[in-house]
């Protein structure tokens, strides 16, 4: 598959991105990382990013832009820039997750999730909701001794057999210095409050650095595999996927999950793209951004790498 430009503006800079289909329109709602193009250049636009949003029907046209959809708020502990997030259906609301940190505490070192929510006219409320690394297995805050500086981040909400789930890209305390890569489960305990969540287990253990933007989709064999981005110490990336697995919902009890193998290699190799994600309710594309241009691009489908159609688990509340 070749290479199509997508979302571009030519005074912002756009990453990480993720997304939430209607089914009956056939639109894609599309969230994104976004800052002016000129804190690019300086490597400073983690710093002053908002939540954008967009639409398109296929991953190339895309309209309604806005850069500003969901921004820090000063009068709350999401002051600081927005990070990457997800979105579900709430009743006839949207419920947008995202990462943020709050400059009073530790100096704004320390990650939580949040939630807003955003009503069928496009208002959002920020909530006082704060996700936080539970149990005492994770950090909260970046450790100076570790080459990569996130951990507690990237949600991403998922559905199986009537309970929520969100995995978030995370880092073990008890996992040697720059090989704590994870990815945590979280589940939600009451489905009438997007609040509260629970740690359920380590889904997924790792020897990267860090881990980012992990993804979860159901195959045609109702077997499940997870997708995420991956750094080690050195600064390489990757995309990963893991073995075909069977969820298992019972807490503490191990789902047996190997990672398979490093796909798409050669997009990380020279370095252009970074944060892929898989769009199976689009002929099961892969999109990502351009780390040269700060766009989003269709760059493969799953077919070419391989793999079956996966399928969407997203809940709809």
């Amino acid at each position: 598959m070749g290479f199509f430009m997508a979302l571009i503006r030519k005074d912002k800079f756009i990453w990480d991105f993720w997304y939430l289909y209607n089914v009956k329109s056939k639109i894609f709602d599309v969230y994104f990382l976004n800052s002016d193009a000129v804190y690019a250049k300086k490597n400073q636009q983690h710093f002053h990013s908002t939540v954008g949003k967009s639409k398109t029907l296929d991953w190339v046209d895309f309209f309604g832009f806005s850069s500003d959809f969901i921004h820090a708020d000063d009068s709350l502990w999401a002051n600081t820039s927005i990070w990457t997030g997800d979105t579900i259906k709430y009743g006839n609301k949207n419920a947008v997750f995202f990462t943020s940190r709050d400059r009073n505490e530790l100096d704004g070192t320390v990650q939580h999730i949040g939630v807003a929510i955003v009503d069928i006219d496009g208002r959002v409320e920020m909530t006082e909701a704060k996700i936080s690394a539970t149990d005492g297995l994770y950090l909260t805050e970046t450790d100076s001794n570790e080459k990569t500086i996130h951990c507690w981040r990237d949600p991403f909400i998922f559905e199986s057999n009537n309970s929520v789930y969100m995995l978030v890209a995370a880092k073990r305390k008890d996992f040697p210095l720059d090989k704590r890569g994870c990815i945590a489960l979280m589940e939600l305990v009451d489905k009438n409050d997007l609040t509260k969540w629970k740690h359920n287990r380590t889904i997924l253990s790792t020897d990267f650095s860090e881990v980012e933007l992990p993804q979860i989709y159901k195959t045609n064999r109702e077997s499940m595999r997870i997708f995420f981005n991956a750094k080690r110490s050195d600064g390489s990336s990757y995309f990963i996927m893991t073995e075909e697995f069977y969820f298992n919902d019972s807490e503490n009890i191990s789902c047996n999950i190997k990672i398979d193998r490093e796909i798409l290699h050669e997009i990380y190799e020279h370095h252009k793209y970074y944060g892929l994600r898989v769009i199976p309710e689009n002929n099961n594309i892969i999109c990502a951004f351009n780390k040269t241009l700060g766009c989003v691009e269709i760059v493969y489908n799953i077919a070419s790498v391989g793999i079956d159609n996966l399928f969407s688990i997203k809940p709809n509340l």
